[in-house]
């Protein structure tokens, strides 16, 4: 017997209970990383921006499937609408991350992290996944673009007060203050608050159509884009603690282990758990994210 509606949760609230343990992982090592990218270990956005790169073909990639696949004359009718339905064009962000990239690292950067072989896998699975199943661009809206209503606003905070980004206004409002940052700004039109309302509500109003099969694929989706996510920022962990940007921070490694200011990259996991408000309570120590197959089972039993 199915549980009364009102008791039934929501599709995004099934994401949410599916993802919460790999969310929590991935936070905590974007967390280990953050101090790394702001004084005193380092005076200049270098550290971040590069870090980014490995960020903004993932945005690319569900963007502009997503919108090849609105301009296809082909699409059924119940798909044409549930994608239309998805696109906000206030949310995008490809082109807003694109440009402070170039502001950011206008001369020739490194693209070890964008030819990534995990970046890579994941690239070629958005685009199969979403072109094949397009109702599965539900999770990555749900995903990337929540986040940023979420711990997005408290990295913009830190990023914005760590001096080291070029400003162009006093205005605290005003995304022109810094210019590299436009990423996590939104539509000075647009209320955040309003524009995450009307997103959860286009997801909820759209998730009816839904059959049981394709509800199931998203919630698992989800699980699998979390995987492929928590992989890829591995990859600049794996890279800062090879020493990239060392050079830049005054920071060197020590049998595999990044050494800043005194302090080691797990003593920076710690003082920044202690900062991360918004973030929930993470456990110290690292989790590795090298098997999809494992994240697969966790959604299963989720």
């Amino acid at each position: 017997m199915s549980p009364p509606p009102s008791l039934t949760p929501s599709l995004g609230q099934e994401i949410n209970t599916a993802t919460r343990s790999l969310h929590t992982t991935l936070n905590r090592t974007i967390l280990s990383l953050l101090p790394l990218a702001l004084p005193p270990h380092t005076s200049t956005p270098t550290l971040y921006a590069t870090g980014m790169t490995a960020i903004l073909p993932i945005y690319e990639a569900f963007e502009s499937t997503h919108t090849s696949l609105l301009s296809s004359p082909s699409l059924q009718p119940r798909t044409r609408h549930l994608l239309a339905t998805l696109h906000i064009p206030a949310l995008l962000r490809s082109a807003r991350l694109g440009a402070d990239l170039s502001h950011l690292l206008p001369d020739e950067r490194t693209r070890e992290l964008e030819q990534g072989p995990q970046l890579r896998d994941f690239l070629i699975h958005i685009s199969h996944t979403i072109e094949t199943r397009p109702h599965l661009l539900i999770a990555y809206t749900w995903i990337f673009y929540l986040a940023l209503f979420a711990g997005g606003r408290y990295l913009r905070k830190e990023l914005r007060e760590s001096g080291i980004f070029p400003a162009t206004s006093s205005s605290d409002d005003a995304e022109e203050e810094n210019p590299g940052l436009t990423f996590w700004h939104f539509d000075s039109s647009a209320n955040e608050e309003e524009l995450k309302n009307e997103f959860k509500a286009r997801v909820q109003g759209i998730e009816g159509s839904l059959t049981e099969d394709e509800r199931r694929d998203v919630v698992q989706e989800a699980g699998r884009v979390m995987g492929f996510l928590g992989d890829v920022v591995g990859e600049v962990e794996a890279w800062v603690a090879r020493g990239g940007g060392q050079a830049e921070r005054g920071v060197e490694v020590r049998d595999g282990e990044v050494i800043g200011g005194g302090r080691s990259l797990m003593q920076l996991l710690n003082e920044a758990i202690s900062l991360g408000i918004g973030f929930g309570r993470a456990v110290a120590g690292r989790l590795t994210f090298g098997s999809r197959g494992a994240v697969q089972g966790a959604v299963a039993l989720a």
